[in-house]
């Protein structure tokens, strides 16, 4: 990466489960702005651990998580503005009981003005689609409208940086290749992301960086079309095998 300040680090990151178990180990990392970056892995290497402590959801017990230059844990309520987060489950995010105001929820909190606040929900909602069904509950909608949901209420407060864990999960392939879109094109006016999972194959050809993990470790980090050839050692299916091109690692 070119010399640009960090937006989020980890530094010797470790995270122990109250059974002693080592969950995270001494993972050293940093995520930059304007950046598409994978976080990938096979299932239980760590990467859902390392994000809860992206935000503050979860705490080192040892090493430091820093924020633009300070530690998180001095910024937490900074941070989780700054800091846009799409678990897995996007219902798990949803408090209101319509899409407009899910949407509206957290803009409410920056202390804008009203109408600035209007405007930003209609434009995300035209956006994502999302306008004739604001007055749905969240929960009536497909898991596509949900996917769009959670990252629309997130858009909506000009995050710095998102992260979103497993995004295409339980998605068809239209749905999969809606959501593809809105995040490319998101990345390409400047939206720095970390899309994390096991499955690259959907989106490896847009993306700038690729982290590995295994077993609570980062194996390696780098150009994403340098470490194709170790993505099965690492338990991530290549979907370049075959002698397919680095640019049809991608569903649109």
């Amino acid at each position: 990466m070119p010399e640009v300040e960090p937006v989020l680090s980890f530094s010797d990151v470790q995270y122990r489960f109250n059974d002693g178990t080592l969950g995270l180990d001494g993972v050293t990392i940093d995520f930059f702005p304007r950046e598409l970056l994978i976080l990938a892995g096979a299932n239980g290497a760590g990467k859902t651990l390392l994000m809860r402590h992206a935000n503050g959801l979860l705490h080192p017990t040892s090493g430091e998580v820093v924020f633009k230059g300070a530690p998180l844990r001095k910024n937490l309520r900074g941070a989780r503005r700054s800091l846009g987060m799409v678990f897995q489950h996007p219902e798990d995010q949803f408090i209101e009981d319509s899409v407009r105001s899910e949407i509206r929820f957290g803009i409410d909190n920056l202390g804008l003005p009203a109408e600035v606040c209007d405007l930003r929900v209609q434009t995300v909602l035209e956006q994502f689609d999302l306008d004739n069904l604001k007055n749905r509950h969240p929960l009536s909608l497909s898991g596509g409208e949900r996917r769009r949901l959670a990252l629309a209420s997130v858009i909506v407060m000009n995050p710095d940086y998102l992260i979103l864990d497993e995004p295409f999960m339980e998605l068809d392939y239209p749905g999969i290749r809606e959501l593809l879109s809105i995040l490319i094109s998101l990345h390409k006016d400047g939206q720095g992301m970390c899309i994390v999972t096991h499955d690259v194959g959907k989106i490896l050809a847009h993306s700038d960086r690729l982290i590995l993990m295994k077993k609570g470790k980062i194996i390696c980090a780098g150009p994403s079309r340098d470490l194709i050839g170790i993505l099965e050692e690492n338990g991530v299916r290549n979907p370049c095998r075959g002698g397919f091109p680095f640019e049809a690692a991608t569903w649109l």
